[in-house]
């Protein structure tokens, strides 16, 4: 049963089915760090519930352990068993739940997947003012970079903090800005 006011799946089965969702959605292997920030991400589970149900899933052959010659770290693969279940049972889950927890596992995955890495630094300027500067990497070079000055510390954390939730978002944005798709907004007169 999903609890409103934290939410937080509490059930084992919902929990189950949760983690199956997702698994079932990605299709393909995960190491075990990554499944579980996927399934902890939003606060929907409790990190002691995801281990336990996750344990359980891999007993029950519902999630498949390979491991890699001569690696010491496992992947984790939804099985034919699991992806029955998942499609069987996924309605039972909230579609807001569904679908919030989806696009963050797409977002999470093609970064992670590209090995694209995200980081904001943040500078105290002579000026007073703070620059903020966000860059996402990928395989060495420099997939985007832009910078900000803001004249609180407050705002340029502000930033600092959405575009490493969403880097891919903010790229996008500032993309379609830079190359048009947004010039209504550009153009729009402020009076001041």
């Amino acid at each position: 049963m999903l609890k409103t006011d934290k939410g937080f799946l509490k059930n084992k089965t919902d929990i189950k089915i949760f983690i199956l969702f997702l698994l079932n959605n990605v299709r393909y292997p995960l190491r075990y760090q990554e499944v579980s920030d996927l399934v902890l991400a939003d606060n929907v589970v409790a990190e002691f519930d995801f281990a336990e149900c996750f344990s359980e899933l891999v007993e029950l052959g519902h999630v498949l352990e390979l491991s890699e010659p001569g690696g010491t770290e496992h992947a984790y693969l939804i099985s034919e068993t699991g992806m029955e279940a998942a499609a069987s049972l996924e309605d039972t889950l909230l579609s807001s739940l569904r679908k919030r927890s989806l696009q963050y596992a797409m977002r999470y995955l093609s970064l992670q997947r590209r090995g694209a890495k995200a980081d904001a630094r943040i500078e105290r300027r002579p000026d007073k003012q703070y620059t903020v500067t966000c860059t996402v990497t990928e395989r060495g070079g420099v997939l985007a970079s832009f910078s900000l000055t803001l004249p609180t510390e407050r705002e340029a954390r502000q930033i600092r903090e959405h575009f490493l939730a969403k880097p891919e978002d903010v790229v996008r944005s500032v993309t379609a800005a830079a190359t048009g798709e947004l010039e209504y907004l550009m153009n729009y007169p402020i009076d001041r």
